[in-house]
């Protein structure tokens, strides 16, 4: 049973590891309150760091964070960017992990998505394919639409994460039936599945895809090698099924955003130091700032 974060006990954490969206930013904004709580942790002393490890794209991320006004946090290497679940992970703007499709995995996964009629946006960076592009060049592919033929020809191993979308009233075991099915048993072997999500709101079902073995906890296990850290040490925080792993692991503390994901994954989160706070526009961030964090 997860505590309350009012019972944590305060830690020297020099490495944060968040989600964005749902918990470091609201609707693709960091609110004034979350950016102060992290601009006091950066500078209460010369080692803390954070990283913003999210499904999105790095540059995505990055559009998000210079929005807050903490570009400069990031020039002098002390906000850190994970991309694609782990799959694109920088540590002082040098990529410490990259690990995308291979082209045939990207080729399996596009067949079954365009034969089963599933909405399959696959994420990748500098190539111009006839997608949807952002102005960081980083690609957003819907192949729904396209002839089957189109994919034999326009593959890519700069392909890091996709994206299942099945629209309507839908079970999540009946998606994850229709992606994995027995036909496709392969797939299970090839790819690292996220937990499904629902979005109530546009009554859908998604979950995300990379390669297997990639997942924020890969990220995780990644800056703590590579700053040298103890995990007790490392605060963790997210709020969606794709932050379970990070949640996960080892010797971290964790927080769990209150969300409507709460009830999916909470039970799934299994780490003994973990807490659950408010919403990130709650005043969550300062809960964490006053209960956890040691100044």
């Amino acid at each position: 049973m997860h505590r309350n974060i009012s019972e944590a006990k305060k830690i020297d954490i020099k490495l944060w590891f968040t989600d964005l969206d749902g918990s470091f930013a609201v609707e693709g904004i960091i609110p004034t309150e979350n950016r102060n709580e992290a601009i006091k942790f950066l500078e209460s002393h010369p080692e803390r760091k954070i990283v913003i490890g999210s499904g999105r794209a790095p540059s995505s991320t990055m559009s998000v964070v210079i929005n807050a006004g903490l570009e400069k946090y990031v020039h002098e290497n002390k906000i850190h960017i994970s991309g694609y679940n782990g799959g694109l992970t920088y540590l002082n703007n040098k990529i410490i992990h990259n690990q995308p499709f291979s082209s045939k995995v990207s080729e399996d996964l596009q067949i079954v998505a365009y034969n089963k009629n599933i909405i399959a946006t696959f994420y990748g960076k500098n190539k111009l394919f006839q997608g949807r592009h952002s102005e960081q060049s980083e690609l957003y592919t819907n192949f729904l639409n396209m002839p089957l033929e189109y994919f034999a020809i326009n593959l890519s191993e700069d392909m890091y994460m996709a994206e299942f979308v099945k629209p309507h009233n839908v079970s999540l075991q009946e998606l994850r039936k229709i992606v994995i099915s027995p036909e496709n048993e392969k797939l299970i072997n090839a790819y690292s599945f996220t937990t499904p999500f629902r979005d109530v709101d546009q009554n859908m079902v998604f979950f995300q895809t990379n390669p297997k073995g990639v997942n924020k906890a890969l990220a995780v296990r990644a800056y703590i090698d590579a700053l040298n850290l103890k995990p007790e040490n490392v605060l963790v925080s997210g709020d969606a099924p794709n932050d379970v792993s990070s949640l996960n692991v080892e010797g971290v503390t964790s927080i769990i955003f209150k969300s409507k994901y709460n009830a999916e994954i909470i039970p799934k989160v299994t780490n003994p130091e973990t807490f659950l706070a408010s919403e990130p526009s709650n005043g969550a961030w300062k809960e964490i700032a006053d209960k956890i964090i040691k100044y």
